[in-house]
């Protein structure tokens, strides 16, 4: 588990974005961020 959560974690961590279209990256980081999870899941069912 330590595994999988260290991984999302890497999937997670983003640079800020200090242009002024901070909510679209915002937006594009969570569906990003659900994309990996999704990946991770499939992995875990897999295994």
């Amino acid at each position: 588990v330590p595994a999988i959560a260290g991984a999302l974690a890497a999937a997670l961590r983003t640079p800020g974005d200090p242009a002024p279209g901070q909510a679209l990256a915002g937006s594009y980081t969570w569906e990003r961020a659900a994309r990996a999870h999704v990946a991770l899941y499939r992995e875990v069912a897999d295994a």
